[in-house]
């Protein structure tokens, strides 16, 4: 980020970014319906690349002689990419289905949060940081893909139009769950609540690092 000062207290700055989330996990276990018996065992692996752009504005005093407090907010920008990758085997007809999707999209938000700076020696201090920002992408639309092998033989389905919904699996017990499906929305017995979800990217961060001054 660079900040340029307007007299000893306003400044602007603007920077930019890059983070990524991602997570694995997988469920493993056995059913009875239909007769036999059989095993079952899905990977899911969710991930999310963001590249955010901001310009705050910015208000500095000094507390101390070595040490600064700067205020600052504004708006924030930001790049995204979500990505899913679903991996499951079943000993029921040998089956074996892999289905990704992948979709990107921008959002435009907020951030706001303080930076404490500690003046090392002249022109260096070490800074710790901590800001909100608050921003999420509604109607995540993008290629689905699905191949399903089974002893039965292989089915392969793709669109470029599917969107990620939320809705609620009410067979048995209730059940939160995401999907993919077009714009028509998930639909059929079992199923209540559904609407396009959204991808939330607010929340903290904390940093700590070296600030030049020229």
């Amino acid at each position: 980020m660079i900040v340029n000062y307007w007299g000893s207290h306003i400044g602007i700055g603007i920077g930019g970014g890059f983070y990524r989330v991602t997570n694995t996990s997988g469920v493993t276990g056995a059913a009875s319906v239909p007769d036999p018996t059989y095993q079952f065992s899905p990977t899911y692996a969710p991930k999310v690349s963001v590249i955010p752009f901001f310009i705050n504005l910015h208000y500095k005093v000094r507390l101390a002689s070595r040490l600064g407090l700067d205020l600052f907010a504004g708006p924030v920008f930001q790049l995204v990419q979500f990505g899913f990758r679903r991996e499951a085997t079943s000993s029921l007809n040998s089956l074996s289905e892999l289905e990704t999707f992948n979709a990107s999209g921008t959002t435009l938000g907020l951030q706001g949060g303080l930076s404490l700076s500690f003046r090392i020696i002249r022109g260096i201090a070490l800074v710790a940081d901590g800001f909100f920002r608050s921003s999420k992408v509604s109607n995540i639309t993008g290629n689905w893909f699905l191949n399903s092998t089974s002893s039965s033989g292989t089915v392969t389905s793709s669109s470029s139009s599917y969107y990620l919904w939320y809705y609620n699996d009410t067979a048995g017990s209730v059940y939160n769950r995401i999907g993919f499906f077009d714009s028509s929305r998930p639909a059929g017995e079992g199923v209540s609540g559904a609407r396009k979800a959204d991808l939330n990217l607010s929340g903290l961060t904390a940093m700590i690092g070296l600030k030049l001054s020229l």
